[in-house]
């Protein structure tokens, strides 16, 4: 995840400074070039840190099946407590940590200076990222419905005329399940564009 959000983000912001904006596949190897040869190292450090969270909750997780087995209530009520603590965490630096690949691939920084430079620029136009991330995270769920919809509505309309003894049930189901999976990476994409597109701007106004 890591790696490829970071060879997007280069690819938009190859793409936001160039003077011509149409579609380069030059610009997508030259982003990889760089993630791979000069930012993997910040890149695997940003992984390690959410795993070594992960790994905390488990840990607590573990704490609270030995605490419940022990029938120790008060300590099974505070392993939940952190265990939640613990996810809040995460989430926070899983968001966090997506920006921060972004800054890496827009000015090449190490991943604690990207990680500080992406949360104060973020926290300086709160408002204007909320809004942006609001209507984009909308935009996301209109095209996964589209997506999907329409995949399986081409899916129904082959399998009926290619096989019309076959019962549609079972690969319906198959078709929805890879759609919905396709159309979450390609909204994905898109999603990650979007934040690359506003940090550019922000970094570009001030």
């Amino acid at each position: 995840v890591a790696v490829s959000d970071a060879i997007i983000a280069g690819s938009v912001g190859i793409w936001f400074v160039s003077e011509k904006k149409g579609f380069h596949p030059g610009r997508v190897a030259k982003s990889a070039w760089n993630v791979y040869r000069y930012h993997m190292g910040s890149l695997c450090l940003g992984s390690l840190i959410i795993a070594i969270i992960q790994f905390i909750r488990y840990l607590l997780k573990y704490a609270e099946k030995q605490a419940y087995a022990s029938k120790n209530y008060v300590m099974v009520c505070v392993t939940r407590i952190l265990q939640c603590c613990v996810w809040c965490f995460e989430k926070f630096v899983k968001f966090l940590s997506r920006k921060a690949y972004i800054m890496i691939a827009l000015t090449g920084m190490n991943f604690c200076s990207s990680a500080q430079k992406a949360f104060f620029l973020l926290l300086r136009n709160a408002a204007r990222y909320a809004a942006v991330g609001v209507v984009g995270q909308f935009i996301e769920t209109i095209g996964v419905v589209f997506i999907t919809l329409s995949s399986m509505f081409l899916g129904y309309f082959y399998l009926i005329n290619m096989h019309p003894d076959v019962y549609p049930m079972v690969p319906m189901i198959t078709y929805f399940i890879i759609c919905v999976m396709m159309a979450k990476m390609f909204m994905g994409i898109f999603g990650i564009c979007v934040s690359t597109c506003m940090q550019c701007f922000l970094i570009c106004e001030e």
